[in-house]
């Protein structure tokens, strides 16, 4: 591979931001990881609540931290008045403001008006007014302040937080007496979530139970396993509730057919084979094996597990939590820190196409291209070479490796559309039209090489010629009526040896020729002359125009250069030397 040729791979992805079409919505989502190194006070994040004040509360093995966006405070068990215990295991906020804390010491309430602490314990002279075990893993908080208390192994609490009373559901009885979940010795809730306002989703270690409050009735509903609980969710829109558990399984119960089952689980392709444009919709579970993300049909589930190449893709290790907060960006609590999943950052997720085989892998991809006309994306990869169809209706994706005769195709750079909307692939040795219906790819007669050319921009003029940037053979032209190249009959651009970009502004008659250390050339079409624009005496900032990258126009009609040696460029055509070729952005 030519010097040149990695230069123009190494700039691409400056490139692909002008090449228009719609954004792509992806398989893997870019995050935000924040560890230790942030300032957490232990990687083990455990879960997340949202307070009223905007803060974000989150619970580690090691500490409660509170972040603002900057920075954390810890709280950690200490002298005086203090969280009860470094290990939190859920948060929850009152309607006064304070901060429910399950621990494994129990509950610790935090007030942030007052910077004090209280505790809700165990009391063996009381039981009926206490919680009946300080193992806490579950707390929520209904909009009646009633605090449901899920304590380890024993019975449910309900604690009333205006009148400070305590009710408790019978759990024990409950599991002792089903011969179900009594037949192993350990059998505990541990999630809890509201089904109506009647009724409460429980997930056990033993399965699916549904609790009547007003009677104090529960209902077992399914198994299949016995471990603890990863996760727990609810979606009234479907009428299912998802079950997750330690053993990597995944279960859930219809409300509407009444039927109990098992999810599948596939893990995530990589490189990816299908194409998903909407993750709104999409619910994201916690595993020990990673993200399980529910599809929208609510069928299966996909497996996100860690890929080491992929930076700002899932962290390693366990996903203890997910957490939507009230912008509804996703925060994922894993044993190596937390992610951050933007929804305004979503835009910036990625199909990975082509596997990478190293932690910092070279990009060998090309440009894509959005066509409107086949509802799909063309996607080039130079190396390894081929044209990736991702289908917008169909989510397939296919690869393209060969032209329509069978011969593999070589280094694909980019594609561009002409006049009359048909599309043209330019790759290191040879130009193809693509046919949208077969989906194949011939050869442009002529423009096969044997040796590197590199074709890497075209443009259609008024008269019907191409245009055609090489980084190797510098311009040419082609009549695709008479299917014929030729030179231009100026000197002053007949003789470039690196084209990297054209744009043509209609309302002058130029035609802009971006170079890779010639400078720029302005070709006046109708008098068939050119300009040369580069460094001299008079001209000094024109250096920052010498190696140009990529050139494009956008909605307004303006023209814009991006360029190694300077930034990105704005082209003024009606004087161009007292207001420079361009405006440093």
């Amino acid at each position: 591979m030519s010097f040149r040729l990695k230069i123009c791979l190494l700039l691409l992805n400056a490139w692909l931001l002008f090449s228009g079409g719609q954004a792509l919505g992806q398989v893997y989502h870019k995050a935000r990881i924040l560890t230790q190194r942030d300032g957490l006070s232990d990687n083990r994040v455990t879960c997340f609540l949202e307070d009223s004040r905007g803060f974000m509360w989150i619970g580690t093995r090691n500490g409660l931290n509170r972040y603002d966006g900057h920075a954390f405070h810890i709280f950690k068990p200490g002298a005086g008045n203090s969280i009860r215990n470094e290990v939190i295991n859920d948060l929850e906020e009152d309607s006064r403001g304070r901060i429910w804390v399950a621990t494994m010491e129990g509950v610790s309430i935090y007030d942030p008006a007052s910077n004090h602490w209280e505790y809700i314990l165990p009391n063996p002279d009381s039981i009926t007014l206490s919680i009946p075990n300080p193992i806490v893993w579950n707390i929520e908080i209904d909009k009646q302040d009633i605090a449901w208390i899920v304590c380890d192994v024993f019975d449910l609490t309900a604690y009333d937080i205006s009148n400070h009373q305590f009710k408790f559901y019978h759990w024990k009885k409950f599991s002792n007496e089903d011969p179900y979940i009594s037949a192993v010795a350990y059998h505990s809730i541990q999630r809890i979530v509201k089904a109506n306002d009647r009724e409460y989703w429980l997930a056990t270690t033993r399965g699916l139970v549904k609790l009547d409050i007003v009677t104090g009735n529960f209902r077992f509903l399914g198994g299949g396993y016995n471990g603890d609980i990863t996760d727990l969710q609810y979606d009234p829109e479907s009428g299912k509730v998802f079950l997750a558990n330690e053993k990597n399984q995944l279960y859930c119960f219809d409300e509407k057919a009444s039927q109990y089952g098992a999810v599948p689980i596939v893990r995530e392709a990589y490189p990816s084979s299908r194409f998903d444009n909407n993750d709104e919709e999409e619910r994201w579970l916690a595993s020990r094996s990673g993200l399980l993300k529910l599809r929208n049909n609510r069928s299966d589930a996909l497996l996100e597990a860690f890929i080491p190449q992929l930076s700002g893709a899932q962290l390693p290790g366990i996903v203890n939590r997910i957490y939507t907060d009230k912008l509804r960006n996703r925060w994922v609590g894993t044993d190596n820190g937390f992610a951050i999943y933007s929804r305004a950052g979503r835009s910036s997720s990625f199909i990975p196409l082509v596997a990478i085989n190293e932690p910092l892998g070279y990009n060998n991809m090309g440009g894509a291209y959005y066509d409107g006309v086949s509802k799909q994306y063309i996607i080039c990869s130079v190396n390894p070479a081929g044209v990736y169809l991702v289908n917008t209706i169909t989510k397939e994706i296919k690869l393209i490796n060969t032209d329509e005769k069978g011969t593999p195709l070589k280094g694909c750079m980019t594609i561009k559309r002409d006049n009359a909307d048909s599309l043209l692939l330019l790759t290191v040795n040879g130009i193809y039209r693509f046919h949208r219906g077969k989906q194949r790819f011939s050869l442009l007669p002529g423009s096969g090489e044997k040796d590197e050319v590199v074709y890497r921009d075209l443009l259609q003029d008024d008269d019907g010629n191409y245009w055609i940037g090489t980084l190797h053979k510098g311009l040419l032209l082609y009549d695709p009526v008479k299917n014929r190249f030729f030179q231009p009959k100026d000197t002053l651009i007949n003789h470039l040896n690196t084209v990297t970009g054209f744009a043509y502004d209609r309302g002058s008659g130029n035609m802009v020729i971006a170079t890779y250390g010639e400078g720029v050339f302005v070709h006046h079409m109708r008098t068939g002359k050119s300009t040369w624009y580069y460094p001299v005496n008079n001209a000094p900032s024109y250096l920052n125009i010498m190696l140009i990258n990529s050139v494009s126009k956008d909605a307004k009609g303006n023209i814009w250069l991006a360029s190694l040696s300077g930034g990105v460029f704005r082209y003024h055509p009606e004087n161009l030397l007292k207001k420079p070729l361009s405006s440093l952005i």
